[in-house]
This record gives structure tokens, sequence and C-alpha cells, in this order.
């Protein structure tokens, strides 16, 4: 008999439950019957209690069915297990090549070479120390070692 009771007991406080302030007059000008506001605030309290039930189920369900990933690293792999990852696990494979099989000096090589311009007396060191000549007002404007100090960056010697 006591589950009985409390069964109803437990029935009555959902049926009655009520978030709502009971307030005795009512803001939009309708009736003040206080049994139907009561009536129309169970509803709400019902409306909001399932909207948040529902609500936090999706949350929950959500975060339970997030995905993790784990990473696994496989050594001396071949193209065949490759394609077999490649069908098993699709866009959430990926190959960081942090390490390499086959050396760079395999396939890169280097071989420096200088341009012309680059090797000319014209860019020696000798070269640019006698543009700057302790006498270069002396000459003409027209005459290219009256300007050629100014045409060098002082950085570059």
């Amino acid at each position: 008999m006591h589950l009985k009771a409390g069964v109803k007991w437990v029935y009555e406080a959902i049926r009655n439950y009520n978030v709502f302030l009971n307030e005795d007059d009512d803001e939009n000008g309708e009736s003040n019957d206080r049994a139907k506001v009561i009536k129309h605030q169970r509803y709400a309290t019902r409306l909001y209690l399932t909207l948040f039930i529902v609500s936090f189920y999706v949350l929950i369900i959500t975060t339970i069915t997030n995905p993790q990933s784990i990473a696994v690293t496989v050594s001396n792999i071949t193209p065949e297990l490759f394609e077999q990852l490649r069908s098993d696990y699709g866009l959430a494979l990926s190959c960081p090549c942090s390490t390499i099989s086959i050396p760079y000096k395999a396939f890169i090589s280097n071989e420096v070479s200088f341009d012309p311009v680059c090797t000319s007396i014209f860019t020696s060191r000798q070269w640019i120390e006698a543009l700057y000549l302790p006498n270069a007002s002396a000459y003409l404007l027209i005459d290219f070692r009256s300007t050629a100090n100014s045409q060098v960056s002082k950085d570059f010697l």
C-alpha cells in the first residue's frame, strides 16, 4: 500500500508542479481567474521541462557519441597496406611525413653556379673601395667617378 501511495504522491507532485509565481493580477487585462492562470502556468511549466529534458538529452547523446581520434603510427608501410588503411579510415587517415624513408640526396642535388655579373671584377671589394675617391669633387658631374660613391651602399663593404 505504501508503494501505491508513493506513486500517487509523485504523480500529483508532477501534475501540480509550477515554476512560475502565482500572481493575482494579470498584466494583459484578461480575466483574473486564478485557476485559469495557474492552469496556464502548469502547461508552460510542462512545456519548459519537456524542452529542457529533450535539449539535455541531445547534449548528453552528442557528447557521448562524439568520436575521439587516436593516433596510431604504422612503420614499414607498403602500398597495399596504405590502400587498405585508406579504404578503412578514409579522410581520418593522415600521413604527417615527419620522417622520410628516401634520403633527400637520392633525388635532390644542389649545384651552385654564379651569374657572370656576380663573378665580375665590378663586384669585387677592390673595385668598390676604388669608387670612394678622396678628390671626387674634382671631376665634372657627368664623370662617373664624381657620383660613384653615392651609388654604392657603405653597408656592402
